[in-house]
């Protein structure tokens, strides 16, 4: 459906389109991942794949990570997303800095989170211009330092109820005229 609105002044038209969600894919991982690798590796689970119906449809990605990372002071870690093989999601190239959506560094007054589980998310519209089936993912990698980052657990993981175990998401929705 598409509304124009012409401004009482007789201005310019506003012209909106409404576009449909024509499928939606929805992937929970709710068990833990742990890691210390270097190297960008798959977050086991935390994958959802879809077929668009169009070369013209538009995939909404949506991803929701629960993570902890450990103790070891000036180490960093990094997430990403991917479309295939494709970093989504990411800013320009820029020297030897990551491509992805969310990183993170230990400082000394770090301590307080190693008790919880803290968010990280995108929200993307990708333009995949395919109808083959497309797996959009998520990986992590140690990017600086000797550490381990824990993804849907706290660091510390007691068995407590002062520690808490989390769920992540991808949701895909594929968005038509």
């Amino acid at each position: 459906m598409t509304v124009s609105i012409n401004g009482s002044d007789g201005g310019t038209a506003v012209t909106t389109t409404t576009q449909k969600v024509l499928q939606v894919v929805s992937v929970s991982k709710s068990d833990t991942y742990t890691s210390s690798g270097t190297t960008f590796a798959d977050i086991t689970g935390l994958a959802a794949s879809i077929t668009p119906s169009a070369t013209t449809s538009k995939i909404m990605v949506i991803i929701d990570v629960g993570y902890s990372f450990g103790s070891v002071n000036n180490s960093s870690f990094n997430l990403r997303a991917l479309r295939d093989a494709t970093v989504i999601a990411a800013g320009d190239t820029a020297g030897s800095r990551d491509l992805g959506f969310f990183g993170q560094t230990t400082a000394t007054a770090f301590y307080d989170i190693y008790h919880n589980v803290l968010r990280a998310g995108v929200s993307y519209l990708d333009s995949p211009s395919s109808t083959s089936s497309l797996t959009y993912k998520v990986q992590g990698r140690i990017s600086n330092g000797s550490n381990t980052f824990y993804i849907n657990r706290s660091v510390t993981d007691t068995d407590s109820s002062r520690y808490v175990r989390s769920s992540s998401t991808i949701t895909l929705m594929e968005i038509g005229a």
